[in-house]
């Protein structure tokens, strides 16, 4: 462990060497500067150190110098040969083509040069790890910081980096998501769109998990409002990936040997923290935590796209035109039963009952729809699959469970 003034000094000197007023940045020392300043925040204790001053400082050249990496010749600064980034350079091969009438592909879609692309990764790396410390003080710094890194995921040319940008993006989300609520809630909006288009990402997925898990009672929350239309079709986008995604294989579903079924008082300490009122995820198996965790994802989000469908059905029944009688509302609890009877792959249908097993805990259901799930689940149990009949049971079980008044162990 590094001395504190040896911390201060030697993250000082990166910050005032490597970035030179009025030219830009010293492309020789670039990359190792910033894998020393790497080196020295990977050990958390010398981030936990920093001043709130210098903590400010390493976070604001993180920002500063990110536009310069990632920018290309037409659009802003450059890494040149000479040692310096220069505001614009020419290229050559791009003036030629203009001329010629014949359009370059967009620098967008252009892949950064190696030093670019390595700059940026350890940049947006030292963000990650100024985040994470315990005592960071976060909040003042994080709107900048996720407005950056959510600029990096709108940038295809740097889509290798998108990994270690949602784990930057996941360490800010852990502290806000109870110490601001508008900027979670509206990160999340900004987030959603991304995430939609980049769910068959299997390497991202995780990642995107426990951007989903930090930020679902801020999308309940959002989903409550009726101006939140174009967060309901992105949401829906979402589910809809998500789901087809966790349909496609057997194998990478949850098994019901995952599950336990004990029933335990709400104030056991030893329940696994992944619950609901009829069973929790069985401890020591990690491999599977991923496929809980899609599960659930999918149920809540079909729930309360399902409670907004109704809210705004009602809102409307109170209006000057009230309805002679309920429309059917296409809702997702309604697709997932229907699922289980198509002629369609094993993996949909044991997908779509595990998703209402989950869901019957935490849907409000009327009369009509109870009868629905019970005829539905009752008729699977027979199934001469066992796997089928089994999530059957499991379901009509979290039903009674969630929606019969039992007793709590002592």
């Amino acid at each position: 462990m590094l001395k504190k003034k040896t911390v201060d000094a030697v993250l000082d000197h990166i910050a005032q060497t490597l970035r030179i007023k009025g030219q830009g940045l010293v492309e020789p020392l670039l990359l190792d500067y910033l894998k020393a300043m790497r080196a020295i925040l990977a050990y958390q204790p010398h981030v936990e150190q920093l001043s709130k001053q210098d903590w400010d400082n390493a976070v604001d050249f993180c920002l500063k110098v990110l536009p310069f990496v990632i920018s290309d010749p037409d659009t802003g600064s450059s890494l040149q040969s000479n040692g310096y980034s220069s505001g614009r350079a020419t290229n050559i091969s791009t003036d030629k083509t203009s001329r010629s009438g014949t359009r370059e592909p967009s620098n967008r879609d252009r892949p950064l040069p190696d030093t670019s692309k390595y700059a940026a990764e350890e940049l947006v790396f030292c963000l990650h790890l100024l985040a994470s410390a315990s005592n960071a003080p976060l909040l003042d710094k994080s709107e900048q910081i996720l407005s950056m890194l959510i600029e990096l995921l709108h940038k295809n040319s740097v889509k290798t980096l998108h990994s270690t940008v949602f784990a930057a993006i996941n360490s800010v989300l852990m502290r806000t998501a109870l110490d601001s609520t508008q900027l979670t809630k509206q990160a999340i909006r900004d987030l959603l769109p991304i995430i939609k288009s980049l769910w068959s990402d299997a390497v991202l997925r995780s990642e995107m998990l426990v951007t989903l898990i930090h930020t679902k009672e801020h999308l309940s929350s959002l989903l409550k409002s009726s101006n939140e239309e174009s967060t309901q079709i992105d949401l829906e986008f979402l589910v809809e990936s998500m789901h087809a995604t966790y349909s496609k294989r057997q194998e990478r579903q949850l098994q019901d040997d995952d599950l336990c079924f004990r029933y335990t008082s709400r104030s056991s300490h030893t329940s696994h923290p992944l619950n609901t009122s009829a069973f929790s995820f069985r401890t020591g198996n990690v491999h599977s935590e991923s496929f809980w965790m899609t599960v659930s994802l999918v149920s809540h989000f079909s729930s309360i796209l399902d409670a907004r469908k109704r809210m705004n059905w009602h809102d409307r029944g109170n209006g000057d035109e009230m309805p002679s009688k309920r429309p059917r509302i296409c809702q997702h609890l309604h697709e997932y039963l229907r699922q289980v009877f198509l002629d369609s792959p094993l993996s949909i249908k044991i997908a779509a009952l595990q998703i209402v097993a989950f869901m019957v805990q935490e849907t409000p259901m009327d009369e009509e729809d109870i009868q629905l799930v019970l005829e539905k689940l009752t008729a699977c149990i027979s199934d001469e699959n066992t796997t089928i009949s089994a999530w059957a049971m499991i379901g009509l079980a979290a039903y009674v469970m969630a929606h019969t008044r039992i007793p709590m162990l002592s």
